[in-house]
């Protein structure tokens, strides 16, 4: 085994230590717990997270202090949202959630329930996230602070990707809006494309913040014309009247 592999193994053991840590934790601190989903960059880049997004799912919630005092202990980032079964909780959430997931403790209803709480979404909602992105460029352009301005870069980059994804997701017809099986179920032009996409604004430039700082104007216009064209592109086939 190389020593690449090898160290990669001994990361991925300990952060699954650390999860079950955290999960032993929080049922202790309330025993009707029924559900611990992570979801978010943990679960599709564990490697590299910057912290652990969790939605703990109980029967009876105790006060917010209690969740953060189970975990304050581990030598982990957590944030974490408490809801008792059939309370909504926000699209956005719901969003996340069914993006990426990994049932960490009980049988994963709330992932059901998540997902109950998703509506297919429309063309003009893919065309909102284009209007919220140029809104973010726009902050960035003008923040004089570094750090302050990459964050926004790499969010104006991410609402990029969030708009195709809802545009492959009105063109499929489905709440899932799972990336991976978004991609594998469109047509092999689009999902070429949408591929581009998601390498491209999602994980190198959102999520690593591998974008070219010395042109990140120019670089998010260019790829706002590419995500605008796979949108109309998208909205005009599914308009097309079936043979």
């Amino acid at each position: 085994m190389s020593a690449v592999k090898t160290s990669y193994t001994t990361r991925q053991n300990t952060i699954n230590t650390n999860l079950s840590q955290l999960c032993i934790a929080l049922v202790h601190a309330d025993s009707n717990i029924r559900d611990i989903l992570l979801f978010g960059s943990a679960v599709y880049a564990p490697d590299l997270a910057l912290d652990i997004d969790l939605l703990v799912t109980t029967t009876q919630k105790k006060g917010y202090d209690t969740y953060l005092g189970a975990v304050a202990d581990g030598n982990l980032n957590v944030d974490i949202a408490v809801r008792e079964p059939g309370e909504r909780i926000s699209d956005s959430l719901a969003l996340a959630v069914c993006a990426t997931h990994r049932v960490l403790y009980g049988n994963g209803e709330t992932l059901q329930e998540a997902m109950n709480f998703m509506s297919v979404p429309t063309y003009d909602d893919a065309r909102d996230y284009l209007t919220l992105a140029n809104r973010g460029v726009d902050v960035a352009h003008h923040e004089p602070q570094p750090s302050l301005r990459d964050k926004a870069y790499r969010q104006a980059f991410d609402l990029l990707f969030h708009a195709a994804r809802h545009a492959a997701m009105t063109f499929l017809c489905t709440e899932n809006p799972r990336w991976g099986e978004l991609r594998r179920a469109l047509p092999t032009s689009f999902s070429q494309r949408f591929r581009k996409i998601i390498d491209t604004l999602h994980i190198n430039y959102a999520y690593l913040g591998n974008y070219p700082k010395d042109r990140a104007a120019d670089e998010f216009q260019h790829w706002r014309t590419e995500v605008n064209q796979f949108v109309q592109d998208l909205e005009k086939t599914s308009r097309k009247p079936s043979e």
